[in-house]
């Protein structure tokens, strides 16, 4: 996140969130739920922005996580980030820049995806796997999937992680019926 530019450090929160699409403002500032409910908060953001908006977001992965950065003229606002941690849990991160400060809260969630709490290892034990880009239009949803194969595989091994499968399945179920979104296989 691009620390120092001079809108951010003009804008407290409250300012900030204003300028954002409700979608995205939702996105940063609802209470945790479920893994599936607030993945679902953050997955195709784009969408949710108008093609003549000065609000941007650049979707990728970086270090494990698959990351949205939300941009307004340009600089930096906020970052949401998704992981499945190496022991079955997964985490959500929220980072925002206003009025000279960075923001950020982790939330936990075990692996049924029931939310735990915020977590607060500096380190956490990500679990990398190939990430392939198979939902051009959602860097989470492809994560997704990516966990899914990486379990697969594991299974050839006996080392598959059922509940992790059955959680992840279960959410692109979730996805794929939501009127709201349209996977790319349906296009």
């Amino acid at each position: 996140m691009q620390i120092g530019n001079d809108l951010t450090h003009r804008l407290n929160f409250e300012e900030a969130l204003a300028l954002l699409p409700e979608r995205i403002r939702l996105a940063l500032t609802s209470q945790p739920g479920d893994l599936t409910t607030d993945l679902k908060r953050l997955t195709f953001l784009k969408s949710a922005i108008e093609p003549s908006s000065e609000i941007k977001i650049q979707s990728y992965r970086k270090e494990g996580f698959s990351t949205y950065t939300i941009q307004h003229s340009g600089h930096d606002l906020a970052t949401l980030q998704f992981a499945p941690l190496f022991n079955g849990e997964y985490l959500i991160r929220k980072t925002w820049l206003a009025n000279k400060q960075v923001l950020t809260t982790t939330e936990q969630y075990d692996e049924n995806g029931r939310y735990l709490g915020r977590y607060t290892d500096l380190s956490p034990n990500l679990l990398y796997v190939n990430l392939t880009d198979m939902e051009p239009e959602c860097p989470i949803v492809s994560h997704l999937y990516n966990i899914l194969l990486h379990e697969y595989q594991q299974a050839d091994q006996g080392q598959a992680k059922s509940a992790r499968i059955r959680v992840i399945e279960n959410m692109i179920r979730y996805l794929d019926q939501d009127p709201e979104f349209t996977l790319s296989y349906k296009k």
